[in-house]
């Protein structure tokens, strides 16, 4: 068996999150299909994380093994997000990896990013990527808050750059504030 980590982007406002669910379309469900129906055997695939309904990923880590060996990784690439970009779902690299590489407990790093738009026009572009506030905010109020396990550690600008450390991975965690 060829174990390969891939790297995955997508936009999750229609999906009920990464994990296969009993009920609703997940990104893990639809990559899995779409590798199967390319791969020609069944494929399970295992992310570093789980996201939650709506949420959006940039470089989300997952792996799969597969009897085949995957020889032109463009091609590849090519062809596996010919069926997924229509769902708004990419795969933008692919490595082949040794038997200790898993996704979830070999990643040193996971980023986190919210963001808030303080405004009193609703946003357009963004509306589902941000969290719209129109009431004005007390960013000094914010940052001596230090809310349940975000400890803020700088501010720059209009953005709060926070940062919390769970099992020896590092967790990075930004808002922005946009206004």
């Amino acid at each position: 068996m060829n174990r390969y980590q891939i790297i995955i982007e997508y936009v999750g406002t229609n999906f009920k999150g990464w994990q296969i669910q009993k009920k609703g379309t997940t990104v893990q469900g639809i990559v899995q299909e779409k590798l199967s129906k390319l791969l020609k055997q069944k494929i399970s695939i295992i992310g570093s994380g789980r996201t939650d309904a709506g949420v959006h990923a940039i470089e989300q880590s997952a792996h799969f093994e597969c009897m085949n060996e995957i020889s032109d990784s463009l091609k590849f690439i090519k062809s596996v997000n010919h069926f997924l970009n229509y769902k708004n779902i990419a795969i933008t690299k692919i490595k082949k990896r040794n038997k200790k590489f898993h996704a979830r407990f070999s990643a040193k790093k996971r980023i986190y990013k919210y963001i808030i738009l303080n405004r009193v026009s609703s946003p357009v572009l963004e509306k589902k990527r941000v969290w719209h506030v129109r009431k004005k905010l007390n960013i000094d109020l914010m940052l001596a808050c230090q809310l349940s396990a975000l400890c803020v550690t700088q501010a720059v600008g209009s953005a709060i750059k926070a940062a919390r450390r769970k099992k020896g991975d590092q967790l990075d965690c930004w808002v922005d504030l946009k206004a």
